[in-house]
């Protein structure tokens, strides 16, 4: 499971600090290049014509080849399933760096990409380490919620369909998916992984993030067998999204009473009582030797919409793998 380590007030993870352009030590300059792989929605550049408001790693590749560190920041597609992201990751690291290996920064469905490509697509001698941010290795309660509540019952996976349009990325991100995926898809010891989970308390998070936030707590406590007070309840059905909310915490609820609790999930939810980032929780984020706590909602994580430096906490990365010889 990894070590826990809670980011340390002031520390460069999750510190709002202005950027420098200093050239770092040589001693903190990774062996192997770094490659940014990211998650859902992984555009390129964000704008219109000439005017480019930010990439999907808002300012990251850019302060970090600012400091001399080689940054790839591949374009994987924005919500093609996790094989199909996969191949063309391999694609861009194979064509960028045709020999040696590489140190890969994934956040969020990027793991999951990077993992299928080590494992899966022979890249495991390419791959010094994979470092997760957010990444839902067992799965996204949110993902659950949209593909049943809203792309089943409501019928928006068939409009999809009918459309063109390829949303194979939300299927990949449940936790029934997940599960299969994790069997098949098993640390290999050739490759060093690490990961990173985010925290934010709902009231500090942008408003969309909010109502999934409360999703995962509660749908993670009714998983370890607890369920919605009263008053909770009462209080989401006065907001204006809260009744969807409440309606699958109660199904949710409805179910383990069937099958019973689920121990896993127990022991998580009493180890992290349901701390997320707005769209993932923290006990699905923790991967491989060491884990990490940040203060980060998920957007804050790729530099949108935070007052933090997510350039800095990025470094920080990379400062780290290469303190470990990486």
């Amino acid at each position: 499971m990894g070590l826990l380590l809670p980011a340390a007030p002031g520390s460069a993870w999750g510190r709002r600090s202005q950027s420098s352009t200093r050239p770092p030590a040589q001693e903190l300059v990774p062996k192997y290049p770094i490659v940014l792989a990211p998650g859902v929605m992984g555009f390129r550049v964000m704008g219109y014509g000439r005017v480019h408001i930010g990439e999907y790693f808002r300012g990251v590749a850019k302060h970090l080849r600012q400091r001399g560190y080689e940054v790839l920041t591949p374009y994987v597609g924005l919500t093609n399933s996790v094989p199909a992201r996969a191949r063309r990751l391999r694609e861009q690291i194979l064509e960028r760096f045709p020999s040696g290996k590489v140190n890969i920064i994934a956040h969020s469905l990027g793991g999951l990409d990077s993992r299928y490509m080590i494992n899966h697509l022979e890249m495991s001698d390419r791959v010094a380490s994979l470092t997760t941010v957010a990444t839902p290795h067992r799965g996204s309660y949110v993902a659950d919620w949209v593909y049943e509540c809203i792309g089943q019952d409501l019928g928006v996976l068939r409009l999809c369909k009918v459309l063109g349009l390829n949303v194979d990325a939300l299927k990949c991100l449940t936790t029934a998916w997940c599960k299969k995926f994790n069997e098949l898809t098993p640390p290999l010891p050739q490759v060093r992984y690490f990961s990173f989970g985010g925290k934010q308390p709902w009231y500090q998070m942008p408003l969309p993030l909010i109502p999934f936030s409360w999703m995962i707590k509660y749908k993670e406590r009714a998983m370890a067998g607890e369920a919605l007070h009263p008053v909770a309840e009462r209080s989401l059905r006065t907001k204006s999204w809260g009744s969807a909310v409440a309606d699958y915490i109660k199904k949710s609820e409805a179910e383990v009473v069937t099958r019973g609790p689920d121990e896993r999930a127990r022991a998580w939810y009493k180890k992290f009582k349901g701390e997320n980032d707005g769209m993932v929780r923290l006990s699905t984020t923790v991967y491989g030797e060491e884990f990490r706590i940040v203060p980060m909602d998920h957007w804050d994580q790729i530099g949108w919409l935070t007052l933090q430096s997510t350039a800095r906490f990025y470094e920080a990365i990379v400062v780290m793998l290469a303190t470990k010889g990486l």
